[in-house]
């Protein structure tokens, strides 16, 4: 409806505005200028940082130390990751490793946080697409 667009229009001007967004480089998402300072409302409050600071320097620590900071490849698997920060479980990661090869799980992830991944628009299925009409029938409902 165009009143909804225009609505939606306006509200992308005020949030470019506020977080002052940029486009950092083609065909990835708006991000801030580096060097700008966030917005208070936006900042993590100082025991939250420091918290967020803590954890990381031990984590960091506890990988340096067992050497997998100078791994020269790409980490084989997610169980592989929770071996070296095994000190850091909360149920959060515990879901995370339970189910991050889930399409639905990744989907989620993709499409509710900041990726440098764009979705883009797929005019036509590939040949070789391994769903079948048959497959996602029950999902469409009737008709």
């Amino acid at each position: 409806h165009p009143r909804l667009q225009r609505q939606r229009r306006r509200h992308l001007v005020q949030q470019r505005r506020r977080y002052r967004l940029a486009p950092f480089a083609p065909g990835l998402p708006w991000a801030l200028p580096l060097g700008t300072p966030l917005d208070p409302d936006l900042s993590y409050s100082l025991p939250k940082s420091t918290a967020f600071y803590l954890r990381g320097s031990a984590a960091n620590l506890e990988a340096k130390l067992r050497g997998f900071l100078a791994q020269p490849s790409s980490w084989p698997s997610v169980e592989a990751m929770t071996r070296v920060f095994h000190c850091f479980h909360t149920p959060v990661t515990e879901y995370v490793v339970q189910h991050w090869q889930e399409d639905a799980f990744f989907g989620e992830q993709f499409l509710s946080g900041v990726n440098p991944v764009l979705l883009r628009r797929c005019p036509r299925l590939p040949p070789n697409f391994p769903v079948t009409p048959p497959m996602v029938a029950p999902s469409l409902g009737p008709g």
